[in-house]
């Protein structure tokens, strides 16, 4: 399935514009990206919806086996579907739908009672959706837009921007590859994303932020985007605290960099200072200040010197107790905890 988008439905994330330009490479306009697919696949349907707006998809190679993709319209909301939802079934009982309602049709209705009614946020939408999917939906009457993925990202999606700053969402990788560059991301599971809200968000983990990773150069991506969870802000909490620590990094092509550090970020980039870099095979050569992203870095090996225990102590902010005032008992003097017996000058 295809979904190409104008600049006036969705703002170019910053992170896919940045990705693009740190690496720019051939790109494609929007129209001949979409003639590309529809050559591809001769089974296709395109729809246009006015200048901004071209949806796509064929099934020309689906099986029962492999996620099938339907696309639906009511009420001037289109909706390409892909996938198959596991509590299908129930989801039609709680919006009162027909028992011949496909999956497209139960998110266009999740979408109108999302839009029209309901006080929940936007995460619910997908967030009861059981199974594997993707999809892509667009109000014409809004003009907005509201795309997710299943948690488990098993149906494949990709977004990017093209050469005249149309976004587009993808099944594939390779199609979007020649229109977008490295203006190019798989989209990341669990996670959607909404020109209401104006950002993508995690509705697994809704309070956790996302981060786009810069990737490498030899990567087929522009970026990664990824919902930092417990484990990776524990890892990076732990590398901020290396400040002014000498430490060697060995990154994943074999080159091994030494050097003192002056700051990681969120990201596990590293800053570092009177730097020996040794590409594998070569001479060291000696730098006053390197940085190196975060995913190109395999392990760190940190001076024995260093209190690890120190270190992994997790810091919890503590709230310094209010010096009591003399005369007058601490607290609002009210119901429980009056302060008797505590506070008054002594």
């Amino acid at each position: 399935m295809l979904g190409v988008f104008s600049s006036e439905i969705v703002t170019p994330p910053e992170e896919l514009v940045a990705a693009g330009n740190r690496s720019p490479s051939p790109r494609t306009s929007a129209s001949a990206l979409v003639k590309h697919y529809i050559n591809s696949n001769l089974s296709s349907v395109s729809i246009q919806i006015g200048d901004q707006v071209n949806l796509a998809y064929s099934r020309q190679n689906e099986s029962l086996l492999q996620p099938r993709i339907s696309f639906g319209v009511k009420d001037e909301i289109f909706c390409l579907f892909e996938g198959m939802l596991g509590n299908l079934g129930s989801l039609r009982q709680e919006y009162g739908l027909a028992k011949s309602a496909d999956e497209v049709m139960l998110v266009i209705e999740a979408y109108k009672a999302l839009r029209d009614r309901a006080p929940y946020p936007p995460s619910h939408v997908v967030g009861h959706l059981d199974g594997n999917f993707a999809f892509v939906v667009f109000d014409k009457s809004t003009s907005t837009l509201f795309v997710a993925s299943d948690q488990s990202g098993r149906v494949p999606l990709y977004w990017g921007i093209t050469a005249d700053g149309f976004v587009t969402f993808c099944d594939d990788a390779e199609l979007l590859k020649g229109a977008c560059g490295k203006s190019l991301a798989s989209f990341p599971p669990g996670c959607f994303f909404s020109t209401a809200v104006g950002e993508i968000r995690s509705y697994e983990n809704p309070k956790n932020k996302i981060t786009a990773i810069p990737a490498a150069e030899e990567d087929m991506w522009g970026a990664t985007f990824m919902v930092e969870g417990a484990a990776v802000l524990a890892a990076t909490e732990f590398l901020m605290k290396l400040n002014n620590e000498t430490v060697s990094i060995e990154l994943k092509n074999g080159t091994v960099v030494h050097g003192t550090i002056t700051g990681v970020d969120i990201s596990m980039n590293t800053h570092l200072k009177t730097v020996k870099l040794t590409l594998k095979g070569k001479n060291p050569v000696s730098l006053d200040h390197l940085s190196v992203r975060g995913n190109n870095i395999r392990y760190y090996i940190l001076p024995d010197s260093i209190n690890l225990e120190t270190l992994l102590v997790e810091e919890t902010p503590r709230v310094k107790p209010k010096k009591p005032t003399a005369g007058r008992p601490v607290g609002r003097g009210r119901g429980r905890g009056r302060g008797r017996g505590r506070g008054r000058g002594r």
